[in-house]
């Protein structure tokens, strides 16, 4: 869930020129670089502010700081593969489908003719 304005912390930080350099330098960058970076966590948080600093390719690179420094730190990105619904469905539905058939066959086996004990 995104953090609305008034939630978000109020700290900032401004980026020194190596920094700057460094994300501007990353292959593939998914956006812009922001300067000065407002912090990304919620109002009243525990340990370093951070933010984003840059996406690129399959690695976040995210700012963090406090009063006295500040460092730019690596994150991988979720390695994790989506599956198309209409696959997920198909893969489900063909899976339910020999639970069906077996229960229906165990209950035309369980069943007695109507009108004898």
């Amino acid at each position: 869930m995104p953090i609305t304005d008034s939630a978000a912390c109020p700290a900032r930080v401004e980026l020194d020129q190596q920094q700057l350099a460094f994300l501007g330098g990353l292959p593939h960058p998914a956006h812009g670089l922001k300067n000065p970076l407002p912090c990304e966590l919620e109002v009243g948080h525990s340990g370093p502010h951070g933010a984003l600093g840059q996406h690129s390719l399959d690695t976040q690179w995210w700012v963090q700081w406090t009063l006295i420094a500040s460092e730019i730190n690596a994150l991988a990105g979720c390695m994790a593969e989506r599956v198309p619904a209409v696959r997920t469905r198909t893969t489900t539905s063909a899976l339910r489908r020999p639970l069906r058939q077996a229960l229906l066959r165990r209950s035309l086996r369980t069943r007695r003719p109507s009108g004898k004990p």
